[in-house]
């Protein structure tokens, strides 16, 4: 990393954290989280898990739909929204076996490669004993188990140091916000702030 490119990092996470711990809290919203050397998957997997049935995972990401089970998956890009029965109509595995088949076929999204030459159409045959076992692909998968398990504890979510996740309740602080607007001079937003209250207010 360069050092224009450092102090850019440094100056945006600067930013994120007055986003964090001061802008978000004066508008009303405590649930800003963060845990260093996770990701937001896995921030989303233990709400998830630890509260089923409550959620509704809005995403393109579909790492996430390991989660299922427990949840409702809706990525508003793709217009398609899949839970537990359809998943299964789907893929024909069950939603918990997901992450084997990114162990097995790897996820480029997070750079974790797979066993080469074997994409996720091919895991998922795998997974679902419709590979013939003589075949060279089966061979790879079979031979490709250390590679399957590191990818396991990569792809998994939630990773397993991930902290449980305590919900507050939001409320919408109008105040708060017409005094963010003022702070940073966003006249054109804070015409707005009736709007935001109607989206967010009580």
């Amino acid at each position: 990393m360069t050092e224009a490119e450092q102090k850019a990092f440094d100056d945006a996470n600067n930013q994120i954290q007055i986003l964090r711990k001061e802008i978000m809290p004066v508008l009303g919203f405590q649930n800003s989280f963060m845990q260093v050397g996770l990701e937001a998957d896995d921030l989303i997997a233990i709400f998830v898990r630890n509260n089923p049935g409550q959620a509704i995972v809005l995403t393109n990401d579909d790492d996430l739909l390991q989660l299922v089970d427990d949840c409702v998956w809706h990525s508003p890009q793709r217009k398609m929204t899949v839970n537990a029965k359809t998943f299964r109509e789907k893929y024909g595995i069950t939603p918990r076996a997901w992450k084997r088949m990114k162990a097995i076929a790897g996820c480029s999204s997070d750079k974790v490669p797979g066993i080469v030459g074997i994409g996720e159409a091919y895991a998922l045959q795998y997974l679902k004993n419709e590979m013939k076992i003589d075949s060279k692909r089966y061979n790879d998968i079979k031979a490709g188990k250390e590679i399957i398990k590191r990818n396991r504890l990569l792809v998994g979510l939630p990773h397993p140091k991930t902290k449980r996740l305590v919900l507050q309740q939001d409320e919408f602080n109008l105040d708060g916000f017409l005094a963010v607007c003022d702070m940073y001079g966003l006249n054109r937003l804070a015409e707005q702030a009736g709007e935001w209250q109607n989206q967010f207010g009580r």
